[in-house]
């Protein structure tokens, strides 16, 4: 596995300083404790950090298919809290309870695309550059478009969610899942699965029955943290009871891990490809400080490096 370098360590360590505080900022929030302000601060935090992540694996990521399904994750997770941060921070309790349900409904456009682009994404894993999947992986999103149209039209049917006779106007709080929805939940599970399935026979080592665990443990967190979540453990629901904060980071914890693996190929670590290459080098800057050196290169006086300025020098030996 490759060893995470400063860098990395810096970006995780602020990452992990972020998420405590947007759920320092929720549990502040459930105490009444000015909640619309910090319910913001912690829709902000969780945006700022998804944002920086669709940059970062836009810069990183090499294989051109697999990077823009990551991105494309990355901002269907942008949209899921956008539309969380209207319905529960922007739009007025009364007399707009129509907004709020078709923001509740437009939820399942992440919601089912993004465990999708998730297992299209897998599939692409391990390959090269060019890489494109067949025209027929495409077909996946056929139920993926239709499921999303039948719960934004749920109000016509109300085959996804409905509602008692004598609730005069429509809201999640009175709802019950009808058929569409569990359909969704079958395929939501299939395509997670399957992705799943695809990761766990790419971690294994060539040659070897070894795996590669790491990205394995986000994927066990996800069923530690349903199983909690279901059973509405007190601790579990005031820590972390935003269940897409939670579902989202794991995933992106997930695809990091695969990174971080080599799973996934990135334009990181080429510190330490120089630091091992045999080749005996160095790279300074202007000033003649000494930025990179590889193991090999050896002590060099800044009186040969000054003489290399100017031209060819022979080192010694």
């Amino acid at each position: 596995m490759i060893k995470v370098n400063k860098r990395g360590r810096q970006t995780m360590f602020a990452a992990a300083a972020l998420v405590s505080a947007a759920i320092v900022c929720r549990i502040l929030g459930m105490l009444d404790f000015h909640s619309w302000f910090f319910g913001m601060i912690r829709s902000a935090i969780y945006i700022f950090l998804f944002s920086a992540w669709a940059v970062s694996l836009k810069k990183r990521i090499m294989q051109v298919q697999l990077r823009r399904y990551m991105v494309c994750i990355a901002f269907a997770m942008l949209f899921w809290f956008l539309l969380r941060t209207a319905k529960f921070h922007l739009i007025p309790d009364e007399g707009r309870m129509d907004l709020m349900r078709f923001a509740w409904y437009s939820y399942y456009i992440p919601i089912l695309a993004i465990p999708t682009l998730s297992l299209l994404a897998a599939v692409s894993m391990g390959t090269n550059e060019e890489f494109k999947l067949p025209p027929a992986a495409h077909l996946l999103w056929i139920p993926d478009i239709v499921l999303t149209a039948a719960v934004l039209t749920n109000d016509f049917h109300q085959k996804a969610f409905s509602f008692p006779d004598d609730q005069a106007v429509f809201s999640d709080k009175h709802a019950s899942h009808e058929a569409v929805y569990w359909m969704a939940v079958i395929w939501i599970s299939i395509c997670a699965a399957a992705a799943m399935i695809i990761i766990i026979r790419k971690c294994r080592i060539p040659n070897s029955r070894r795996l590669l665990w790491l990205p394995l443990i986000p994927f066990f967190m996800m069923v530690v943290y349903s199983f909690a979540y279901l059973s509405e453990e007190k601790i579990t629901l005031i820590a972390a009871g935003d269940m897409t904060a939670v579902y989202c980071l794991l995933i992106a914890l997930l695809f990091e891990s695969c990174i971080q693996c080599g799973l996934i190929r990135s334009n990181t670590h080429y510190t330490d490809l120089f630091m091992a290459s045999a080749i005996a080098v160095k790279i300074t800057d202007s000033d003649l400080n000494i930025c990179y050196s590889s193991e090999n290169a050896g002590h060099t006086d800044r009186m040969t490096l000054e003489r290399a300025k100017s031209g060819e020098t022979m080192l010694e030996g």
